[in-house]
């Protein structure tokens, strides 16, 4: 059973189907994209929808590469937060991949997330992307691989301003890369 959650900001859901906000909250078990109204609202590009939160949604991988394909040619939406959405590497590389495109979203949050090895997809990503301000990998499990190749990303990267790696996994080698790229 899916579950949408219309708000205008952090407050109480909207009851009103007629007003029309810059915010969709999705949470719901193993919902179905494909029967969301909301999805249709992103691959119609509603001008009025700008943040997007999956935040505790627990989406699959299949779901969040179902969102990401409708995000790549969306010009509207400028947050996104999967934070503890439960999506793995197979999401993270979908919306990577989305990101490299995509020329509105501002910021993005994947904290708490299973993305381990999709670090090195967003990595690759922030070689290239123009436009992501603000990523949030907050509480994320990075395997040293994985942070020396976003510690060289940042490197490349001069639009991102806000990074937050609190309470993530990594080892002294992936810290001191991760150090010497900030």
């Amino acid at each position: 059973h899916t579950h949408t959650h219309l708000r205008t900001n952090n407050t109480e859901p909207l009851l009103s189907p007629r007003l029309r906000p810059h915010f969709v909250w999705i949470q719901a078990n193993k919902m179905n994209l494909e029967l969301c109204e909301d999805l249709e609202r992103l691959r119609q590009n509603d001008p009025e929808l700008t943040y997007l939160e999956l935040e505790e949604s627990y989406i699959s991988d299949e779901e969040a590469c179902i969102l990401a394909e409708a995000l790549k040619a969306n010009t509207v939406i400028e947050t996104l937060d999967f934070g503890e959405s439960n999506i793995h590497a197979t999401g993270a590389v979908a919306l990577a991949g989305m990101l490299k495109v995509n020329t509105t979203v501002t910021e993005l949050s994947v904290f708490r997330s299973f993305i381990d090895k999709g670090v090195v997809a967003l990595a690759d990503m922030l070689k290239v992307n123009t436009t992501l301000t603000k990523l949030i990998l907050f509480g994320s499990f990075i395997y040293p691989k994985e942070s020396v190749a976003l510690a060289d990303a940042l490197k490349i990267n001069m639009t991102l301003t806000q990074l937050n790696l609190a309470e993530i996994n990594v080892d002294t080698a992936g810290a001191v890369a991760l150090a010497d790229a900030l």
